[in-house]
């Protein structure tokens, strides 16, 4: 599966939703914080980065345990 494809699936189960593309794939939280991702990776280990970040970032809100 393409990154962006795979990044947008996730997201959106997450429970964001893709605010902007250009230079960073911007998504908004329904709550309202924001995550942002690259849209072209330099690293194949980019998807997992994406997922440990929105983990943490949900954690730290304390949506998630």
């Amino acid at each position: 599966m393409k990154y962006k494809k795979e990044v947008r699936i996730f997201m959106d189960s997450m429970g964001y939703n893709l605010e902007r593309q250009r230079t960073h794939l911007v998504f908004r939280h329904y709550i309202g914080f924001t995550y942002t991702a690259p849209s072209s990776p330099s690293c194949p280990h980019a998807m997992n980065q994406v997922r440990r970040g929105v983990r943490r970032q949900l954690i730290d809100r304390g949506i998630r345990s």
